[in-house]
């Protein structure tokens, strides 16, 4: 279900982080112009003690296109508190430490299932029925 306008303000965002942070498992993110030890080394190296898993893709959760690192990050105070900082759902066009890398596309994950993905570049975004049903109360 498509699902972005409660997500651009900043206060709404953020409410929608804090019931996400409950209900979820993991986040995902895609890193486009890195492998995994240039992210970990990167301005975003506070983040690789919570991923969990990382794979390069050609198909994220919510583009096809170049190969990216989708990285499977533990929802912690780390991982909280850099979501937190962010104005809203498409505050993800980060440039990282050379020209042609990013790190953008927050999606969430349960039980191994995808229940919200956000495509950054084209800002849009779409949330499972469970986990707006969780976010609605």
């Amino acid at each position: 279900m498509e699902y972005d306008g409660a997500l651009t303000g900043r206060e709404s965002y953020r409410r929608f982080l804090r019931k996400a942070f409950r209900y979820a498992d993991q986040i995902c993110l895609s890193c486009c112009g890195l492998d995994y030890e240039e992210f970990a080394a990167s301005r975003w190296g506070a983040l690789a003690d919570s991923v969990t898993g990382y794979e390069y893709t050609v198909e994220s959760p919510v583009t096809c296109g170049p190969e990216v690192l989708l990285l499977y990050l533990n929802i912690n105070q780390v991982t909280a508190k850099w979501l937190l900082e962010k104005d809203n759902i498409y505050d993800f066009w980060e440039t990282g430490p050379q020209q042609g890398t990013f790190l953008w596309d927050l999606c969430f994950v349960k039980n191994r299932e995808l229940i919200f993905c956000s495509c950054t570049h084209e800002r849009f975004c779409s949330i499972s029925p469970e986990l707006l049903e969780w976010v609605e109360v």
